[in-house]
């Protein structure tokens, strides 16, 4: 998210999801998406993931 102490939004990840989905030229396989807040570990490159949305594990975007 770009403005700090902001909660991942549904909003938008649901439109990424979307657009992954939608997309055309991308190679086939399981994709995973994750949105966190904009907070970073510099150290790791993570963020937290207690509020983290993700589709990942047992509902991957599946391109064939």
């Amino acid at each position: 998210m770009a403005e700090a102490n902001v909660e991942p939004s549904q909003e938008i990840f649901d439109s990424i999801v979307k657009g992954l989905e939608q997309m055309d030229g991308i190679p086939k396989g399981s994709y995973t998406v994750l949105l966190n807040d904009n907070i970073i570990d510099k150290k790791s490159a993570n963020g937290p993931e207690s509020n983290t949305l993700e589709c990942s594990v047992s509902d991957y975007v599946v391109k064939n």
